[in-house]
Parts: structure tokens; sequence; C-alpha cells
């Protein structure tokens, strides 16, 4: 186990000096941010010894009330209200950490406008186990310090003994201690590829059988299957019945092979109006795969991030150039067709879901369920019901206020596995249009029709609706929807040729 040197602060000090009786205190969560080590190092630079006045200030003016004492994160043993000093050294999408050298606790509270990464900050912390840490569970009030912040721990190397001492402290989320001590949270180092199990990426260290998976990653940080990254992290406990340890990520660079080559694959057709994305297969599949994209002629067609639209008809030639290496490129010939005319057959709006009286009893819904909400005039904003069967409903849920995004809708597929719907039209289907909410900022689907090309949602379509347009390669009259994990229609349209 880490030996961690424990600080003393300046108001406990007086205060023990003062004869002062003990006051009990209470935990709080934190939260965490990326890059930390250059963005601590300029802040213990510049801090001044000013914030004791502003502690003695406010001590003196409270005096007729009890205070909360002052704690180091390492003292933290139990849950309750404490009053900490520490370094933001991380943030995730949910939260940040705090290390005053002692020890660490992350915040699952979001980082208030304001703060960043690198400030060092007193804090007021409600403190619950969650799993097998201890864990700030609100945030009462942060102040930015300017006094001397501690020099923090460089992280250390993690090794398979570290991993299997966690494992031993791993815990439940009904616990009422956390085996691991704030002592024991601390930041490591270790190089390992990204993978990928269902919907959740995680990083493995070859020879070790537990996966290492981030919580929380920021949108900021993107993690490249097959690649290898040099990882700086924090202990978030381990997770005994998934076999999972949970990491708060501070860092992770990528380290990349040296590309050699590059290709373009995808549709070579695109019509006036529609749109198809182009992917990028780079060798060795562990060579940088960003490049910048190029059109010959944007009066004829467009790209942008991979994503081509049709403007006029034509040809045009898309260049995929690496990023890393401008020598190494592509191009790729894609001709604009006519745009095809097209009207709408019946637009359905899910937002009054599961309201509605029609509506099959709250949760998952059959083929006979989903087929009812289609023909229900409640769900039918314009033109008339065409479908007349659904043949496939699989992961299809009622979503309410409660879940999620918490809106009303269509779940499609749940957080281990995908969601497939598959209808039939009396009429012919020559686009599809699906107005659809992520689940999460983090849990981001991606959708296909009829086995057309995937299109991802991003972070931004968690809080606002997004309309997705496929054009079908061919029309048909068989319709199957894919979510490759959940998310939410809030409505839908069909458009015949």
């Amino acid at each position: 186990m880490k030996k961690r040197l424990l600080l003393l602060c300046p108001l406990a000090a007086l205060l023990l000096l003062g004869g002062c009786d003990n006051v009990s205190s209470s935990l709080v969560p934190n939260s965490e941010s990326e890059s930390v080590a250059s963005n601590s190092e300029s802040s213990v630079a510049s801090q001044s010894a000013s914030s004791s006045e502003s502690v003695s200030e406010s001590s003196s003016s409270a005096s007729s009330e009890t205070p909360i004492e002052d704690h180091t994160i390492a003292s933290i043993q139990a849950s309750g209200d404490y009053d900490v000093k520490g370094i933001i050294v991380l943030q995730t999408s949910k939260g940040f950490v705090l290390d005053d050298g002692t020890g660490a606790v992350y915040c699952y509270v979001a980082l208030e406008a304001g703060f960043a990464v690198g400030d060092y900050v007193s804090a007021t912390l409600t403190i619950a186990p969650y799993y097998a840490i201890w864990e700030a569970t609100a945030v009462a009030s942060m102040t930015k310090l300017t006094e001397t912040a501690p020099l923090l721990d460089a992280p250390i190397a993690l090794t398979p003994a570290l991993i299997d001492e966690w494992k031993t402290k791993g815990g439940t989320k009904d616990e009422t201690t956390a085996p691991l001590a704030t002592a024991d949270v601390y930041p490591v180092k270790f190089t390992a590829a990204a993978a990928l199990d269902g919907t959740y990426s995680y990083f493995n260290i070859e020879g070790l059988t537990t996966k290492l998976e981030p919580s929380s990653l920021l949108d900021s940080i993107k993690l490249t299957v097959g690649t290898n990254y040099d990882v700086v992290a924090y202990c978030a406990g381990y997770n005994g019945s998934k076999d999972f340890v949970g990491l708060y990520v501070q860092e992770a660079t990528a380290k990349y092979d040296t590309i050699t080559a590059l290709d373009i694959q995808g549709a070579t057709t695109v019509a006036v109006g529609a749109t198809i994305e182009l992917q990028v297969v780079v060798t060795p599949s562990t060579a940088n795969p960003s490049v910048v994209w190029e059109t010959s002629d944007a009066e004829t067609a467009t790209v942008v991030d991979g994503i081509v639209t049709g403007v006029k008809e034509g040809s045009v030639n898309i260049t995929a150039t690496s990023v890393v290496d401008s020598n190494i490129k592509k191009q790729y010939a894609v001709t604009v067709t006519a745009a095809v005319p097209t009207s709408s057959l019946a637009k359905y709006a899910f937002t009054s879901i599961p309201t509605a009286p029609s509506v099959a009893p709250y949760g998952a819904l059959d083929t006979t369920g989903a087929l009812a909400i289609f023909q229900d005039p409640t769900y039918l904003v314009s033109g008339t019901n065409v479908v007349t069967s659904v043949t496939t409903s699989t992961f299809i849920y009622q979503a309410d206020v409660t879940q999620g995004p918490k809106i009303n809708g269509l779940k499609v597929g749940k957080s281990t596995a995908g969601g497939v719907l598959t209808f039939v039209s009396s009429s012919t289907v020559s686009k599809v249009a699906i107005t659809v909410r992520a689940w999460g900022a983090t849990k981001l689907a991606s959708l296909t029709v009829n086995s057309g090309t995937a299109v991802a949602l991003v972070a931004a379509d968690a809080t606002v609706d997004r309309v997705i347009e496929f054009v079908l390669g061919t029309p048909s009259t068989t319709i199957t929807i894919t979510s490759s994990t959940y998310c939410v229609f809030t409505g839908l349209e069909l458009i015949g040729a």
C-alpha cells in the first residue's frame, strides 16, 4: 500500500493549540477533470498565503456556531459532512476528483462554471460509500484558494498486485462503509490497448483478465479500439458482479504506430439533397485514423467529417489526407444523382407515450404492442398510417420522464444490447426520418435503417432532439431500424418515392 504524507491544515492546528473540543464531521464526493499534471504544477506555482486570512475572518464571524472541522482527505473514514482543501486534478462528464496529497475523493457533482482542473479549492462535502470508495454526493460550497497548494505525488505504476488489492476491496451499492480508504486513492499510470465490450470501452492490459473501465469520460477524450494509450487515472473501485475496475481518467495519450497507407470505404453515389458517410481504414490498424477531408467541387458535393452531401448532379473526388503525414492520402470518386422525388406518407410523434390509454402496460413492447402505437391516431401527426404489421420488436420499450434523457417516447435498445424494430408498410418507402434523443452524453447509439450506413449520435443529442434522414439504397415496403444501444425515438416519418 502506498504511504502518503498527511498535511495538517493551519486552521486545524490553531484549534488544537487553543484546546478546542473535537467537532464531528461528514463526507462529500468530488469530481474529475482531464489533463492535470501541467495544470496542477502551474496552480502550485501561483499560490500565495492570502487565503489563511480569509479563513480566520470566516472562523471568527461564525464563532457563535459550531464549525465543521477542517480535514485532510485521508482522514475521511465515514459518512458525513467534511471541510477539505484539495486540487481539482481531473474532471469527468459527471463530476471531478479532489487530491490534497494525502488522498483523493471523487465528487459526483458537475463542476461549476468558474472552476477548472488545477484549481486549489476549499470545499464542504457530503460523503457516502459507493461500491468500494468514499464519494462526495454533494458539494455545499467550494471556494478557490490563493495560498500555496500541496505538492501531489507523481503517478505510480499500476501493477497486477495493486489490481488484486483493489479487487479484494470491491463492494456493492448497498455498502455502509467503503473498504478502499481515501488515502489509497492516488494517481496510477499504465499503458494498455482500448477495447470494446458491447457499448462500453475499457483498457486491456496484456496478460490480465480484469478489465479497466473508464468512468464517465469527457467527450474530449476519444478512445480508438485497438490503439494503445499511456493512461493516468485514479481508482473508482472494483465491481465484483461484472469483474471490472472503474477508473477516473486524468490523461489518455494515444501511442499510434506509423501510418503507411489509408483507404476509403462507403457508397459511391448520393442523390441531390441526400448524404452518405465515408469511412477511413488505416494501415496498420493501430495508426492514427484522423484525416482531413476535401472535395474537388463543393458546388457538386460537400464533405464534413466523412459525411458527403449531394448538391447538384455530377461527379467529384473526395480526398482524405492523414493528419500526421500529408503524403499519405486517398481519393474516392462519388457520383451525385438527381434528387429522388418524395412525398410524406405518414408522420408519427411519440412524445405522449406512455400516457395514452391505448398503449400496452408500461415496459417492453412486443410486436402487437408496437403495432398498436402505429395504429393509434394519438401518435399520427400527418398523413395516413401505412404500417400494417410489426414483425420484429426486440428491446423496444416505453420511455418516460424518469429515465435516461427524461422524455416520453419509444426506447429502442437497452444498456447491454441493441434494439431492432421491423415493420411492413402498405406503400413503398424511399426515406425514413427518425427524431431521436441520445440516452446520455456518454451513452451514444448508432442507428441504421435496412442495413445502410450507420449514423452515430453525439453528446449534444442527449439534450436536444435530432432528426436523422436515412435514404434507402433500394426503396422497400419492409423497414428495419436498428440501434446499437438505448436511445429514445420521439418521432418517425415515412417518405415514399
